[in-house]
């Protein structure tokens, strides 16, 4: 919803002379600056992984570099978005009915999103087998596995997103109603729920066990110790501090 903000007037007042400004423009000046110093940031984590030939030998650090190649992209759309939104032009021809379905919609844009935090998850889930069921992880993690999660993650993203703003869009006395068409109230609102259950509560509860349990089994393999010469166990100590902060995050 915060990417079709209402246009309302505030006023800002100055000692000499009052200025206008409307919501949607304070929030064209948000996305701006949210999508130059997302997509320059994760450009940055793409550059300096992938130029690493040991940084990319690890599953979880391509994970890492496909997140960020993720929400780069998301910075981007974010942008164009932006840029290119409903001039108020009456729509008609088919190309318009694409511009209305495909681009106003921003199904690419959520598209990414939900790529984003489903390749999150399986990073994760990549990280929960390592340390809960190592052999398990050993024995059956490869880059047939890796590759099948990062196709999943787009398809799940973009197809998902596709299969219902599509649809729902129409073209009406030259306008593009988003989200209008249903076959009835009570589909749109499950299909609201759905949503959010599958965007949110899923991945979010995924997170919270998988960390909770590599938290628990970290702790499990710690051998109290004072000695700095005990590698093994200050680096599991040490671990396991990185996992509670990363649940926390």
């Amino acid at each position: 919803a915060i990417f079709n903000v209402p246009t309302r007037t505030i006023q800002m007042k100055n000692s000499a002379k009052h200025t206008s400004i409307t919501a949607q423009e304070t929030a064209k000046i948000f996305y701006y600056v949210i999508g130059v110093i997302g997509f320059l940031g994760n450009l940055m984590v793409v550059v300096i992984m992938s130029t690493s030939k040991s940084m990319r030998k690890t599953t979880t650090n391509r994970f890492m570099i496909h997140q960020s190649t993720c929400d780069g992209l998301v910075a981007i759309i974010l942008i164009l978005s932006t840029v290119f939104e409903d001039e108020g032009r009456k729509l008609s021809t088919l190309t318009d009915e694409v511009y209305c379905r495909l681009w106003l919609t921003k199904a690419f844009l959520w598209g990414s999103l939900v790529t984003s935090t489903y390749n999150l998850v399986c990073m994760t889930l990549e990280r929960y087998l390592s340390i809960v069921h190592p052999i398990l992880h050993k024995n059956h993690w490869n880059n047939k596995i890796f590759i099948g999660c990062i196709c999943f993650v787009w398809v799940l993203g973009c197809g998902y997103n596709l299969a219902y703003m599509v649809p729902s869009t129409v073209i009406m006395n030259g306008d593009c109603a988003l989200y209008f068409k249903w076959p009835s109230p009570q589909t749109q609102q499950g299909q609201g729920i759905f949503t959010i259950v599958l965007q949110f509560f899923i991945p979010i509860a995924v997170l919270i066990f998988c960390y909770g349990r590599m938290a628990y089994v970290l702790k499990a393999k710690i051998q109290p110790t004072d000695d700095p010469n005990n590698k093994a166990s200050n680096n599991m100590a040490r671990a396991r501090r990185n996992v509670f902060k990363t649940l926390a995050l």
